[in-house]
């Protein structure tokens, strides 16, 4: 009996020093969502350039940038609490209630945006989208982006690309989210006519595509110098795309009309009868049209003679 009481304590001091010998753990702490997500998705099934920023509630920024066929870039930075409150403030009041609008575009992009607010899907932004924000979800849209690219702008250089078909190799760029588009569209649905669709991508890469109207297309891409991209953006940021009535009375009409967007939103039509942008908006217009339609003219290769 004595025996059976000494090894049941012996047993009794054995559990405790084991208990004893291992420290006590805090409880795991799940990583916080990200505020603010921009996520770069391939359109297709294929391997492209794309990149993912994170906003987080403290002011971290991580990117990740991932090249087709090479290793993953990772950089980190950071923006200030003001700037925090001001976005998430404007998140705050963005009802992400798109408007569905009647557009015919061809145009599609290697890649497209999804952004998440909180870690839920608000907006997906395509080369060509028939859904526009509200005003108040596209400047709280516009506020994030502008923050976090600007705070961390890449995380390494990117490859060059392939080169341009019928010309010279660019110089290197990548896509990101389109930031102009200029496409021809038929003004009546039951005409067939030669269109063509131009988009140029916040990393300087633009890309062309022309469609007969016997069915046959032709594509083409290339790159904008880093100061070309930036006279652009520059141009941009100075139009209100206004276009007041002018009391005139057009009857003609032409068989296509050109549709202007940026970053997505339709922000002008130019009908051969139409009422025309305010100066600011038109000389803004036009410079920028000079850099991408001399960029992206069209490619035919010289006749031969029989």
């Amino acid at each position: 009996m004595k025996s059976m009481k000494t090894l049941l304590l012996a047993s009794l001091l054995s559990i405790s020093c084991v208990a004893a010998a291992e420290p006590s753990r805090p409880p795991h702490k799940p990583a916080a969502a990200a505020l603010f997500e921009e996520v770069q998705l391939p359109e297709g099934s294929g391997d492209v350039d794309r990149s993912t920023l994170a906003l987080f509630a403290d002011g971290t920024i991580e990117r990740t940038d991932h090249h087709r066929g090479g290793a993953d870039g990772h950089a980190t930075g950071r923006i200030d609490a003001t700037q925090v409150a001001q976005i998430k403030a404007a998140l705050a009041k963005a009802s992400w209630k798109t408007t569905t609008v009647d557009i015919h575009c061809m145009a599609k992009g290697q890649t497209f945006t999804r952004y998440l607010v909180d870690g839920k899907p608000v907006f997906d932004e395509h080369v060509c989208n028939d859904h526009v924000l509200p005003d108040a979800s596209a400047n709280a849209l516009q506020l994030a982006r502008d923050a976090i690219e600007k705070a961390v702008p890449t995380a390494t250089p990117p490859p060059s690309p392939p080169p341009h078909p019928t010309g010279p190799a660019p110089a290197a760029c990548t896509r990101g989210a389109a930031l102009f588009t200029e496409e021809s569209l038929v003004e009546s649905k039951g005409g067939s006519w030669d269109t063509y669709a131009i988009a140029v991508f916040e990393g300087g890469a633009w890309e062309r595509v022309d469609h007969k109207k016997d069915g046959g297309e032709g594509r083409s891409n290339g790159c904008l110098e880093a100061t070309q991209v930036a006279t652009i953006q520059t141009e941009l940021a100075k139009a209100t795309w206004k276009a007041p009535e002018r009391g005139i009375h057009c009857m003609a009409i032409g068989v296509t009309f050109v549709r202007f967007s940026v970053r997505g939103r339709p922000v002008y039509d130019e009908h051969v009868c139409g009422n025309p942008l305010d100066d600011a908006s038109a000389k803004a217009l036009r410079a920028v049209r000079d850099i991408v339609d001399t960029a992206a003219a069209p490619h035919t290769p010289p006749c031969c003679k029989n």
